[in-house]
């Protein structure tokens, strides 16, 4: 489950440049505030370039919360919300625990383009229509109740995702 292959590390580098372009990713969360304005503070979203992880699509391999991403780990963006709305960060993760993620979107790198192509416009419709598509997976980390008491409903309607179970 380490990525180790020279076309992963080209492939998760390009990934990481678009997900560490803060600023825009910024400036989406705040045009879309309403979708995020139930979260608790502490609520946390993480985007992973899947190739960076070795997860392959529509598995999900026993032990997957504990596996390693290799010695340099992971570019993940992470949304959190705070009092004054979500705000978003790059960070390196060595596996899917170190997220301290509420859920994790897994995406291809396609993907990923696609939804920082269009931070100024449709960014979160492109990631919908990805998800559906399967290019990108939904991992959780909390159950049905705390993810609703954490006040994600309205973003993941807004996704099309009824409340489910550990990766889709």
């Amino acid at each position: 489950m380490s990525g180790g292959s020279h076309e992963t590390g080209t492939l998760a580098a390009g990934a990481e440049a678009m997900l560490a372009d803060i600023a825009a990713w910024q400036r989406m969360l705040d045009r879309h505030a309403e979708l995020f304005a139930e979260l608790a503070p502490g609520a946390r979203i993480g985007i992973l370039p899947r190739e960076a992880t070795g997860f392959a699509p529509g598995r999900q391999p026993a032990g997957w919360r504990e596996a390693r991403f290799g010695p340099s780990g992971a570019p993940m963006l992470a949304w959190e919300a705070a009092d004054g709305g979500m705000r978003a960060a790059c960070e390196r993760v060595g596996g899917f625990a170190d997220a301290r993620a509420d859920f994790l979107l897994l995406a291809d790198r396609q993907s990923i383009a696609e939804a920082h192509a269009a931070l100024d416009g449709d960014a979160l419709a492109r990631l919908k229509r990805r998800i559906r598509r399967g290019d990108v997976m939904l991992c959780t980390f909390r159950t049905r109740a705390e993810l609703a008491a954490a006040g994600y409903e309205d973003f993941l309607d807004s996704l099309g995702l009824a409340f489910m179970g550990a990766c889709r």
